[in-house]
């Protein structure tokens, strides 16, 4: 509504004397009618990042030099395409270590790095198309803890009824991991990633991408290939 001006997109940071730090306006996203909004889980005290979120696209602010970055898209492994009018629309936006996890309507779960370098998107090792192609389940590989060789992986969820996105971290604790996968089976339903403890043995981490959970695997079975285990959990899914 031209009558209101620009005031649902106009971002104002002041001091504690109320004195001005920041005035800018934010880029129309979609429709000039559409606002923008301080997410509701959106504060990393450790790298000091704000996220500010609009229908289809999103803005970070750094607290400590008042830098502002975008607007930024989410980024996918594979094309996306809109149902409706609501695709794409960011439902949720939350900060989990060093990254900025995000969910949008119909394209699924999405990840920024919120390293010293800069916010950048980070892709998923792996996307599983489900439900006849309306859902996409992503999963994660993320530098977690002081170790920069140990990762997590994430499947995160979001639960349309309560408006949760749920993290899903799928290994108890940090751990080193080899996430080349085959460009082949990215989008397969059930995937095997290597482990590796401190002395370098090996163990195999299966995972459900339906589902979206790991799989306990019995030590008859973790002693096999890779296509073992498949086979394995797909006759026993």
């Amino acid at each position: 509504d031209s009558r209101l001006g620009d005031s649902h997109r106009h971002l104002e940071v002041r001091n504690e004397n109320c004195e001005i730090l920041l005035s800018t306006d934010l880029e129309v996203d979609q429709s000039p009618d559409f606002p923008y909004t301080i997410a509701k889980i959106n504060y990393n005290k450790v790298n000091g990042w704000l996220a500010i979120q609009g229908f289809s696209q999103f803005y970070l602010l750094h607290l400590n030099d008042l830098k502002l970055v975008g607007p930024l898209k989410p980024a996918y492994l594979n094309e996306r395409y809109a149902e409706d009018a609501q695709s794409g629309r960011i439902n949720k936006l939350e900060v989990w270590e060093d990254y900025l996890i995000g969910h949008a309507e119909d394209l699924g779960t999405f990840v920024y790095s919120l390293k010293q370098e800069g916010p950048k998107p980070t892709l998923p090792i792996a996307e599983y198309s489900a439900d006849g192609g309306f859902e996409y389940h992503s999963l994660f590989m993320l530098h977690s803890g002081d170790e920069p060789e140990k990762y997590q992986l994430l499947a995160p969820e979001y639960n349309p009824t309560t408006g949760s996105l749920v993290i899903n971290p799928l290994l108890e604790s940090p751990t080193r991991l080899d996430g080349r996968l085959n460009p082949a089976f990215r989008d397969n339903r059930y995937l095997v990633i290597k482990a590796f403890d401190e002395a370098g043995n090996q163990t195999p981490v299966a995972v459900d991408m339906l589902l979206q959970k790991r799989i306990p695997l019995p030590d008859e079975v973790a002693r096999q290939s890779d296509t073992d285990i498949i086979n394995w959990m797909r006759s026993n899914s």
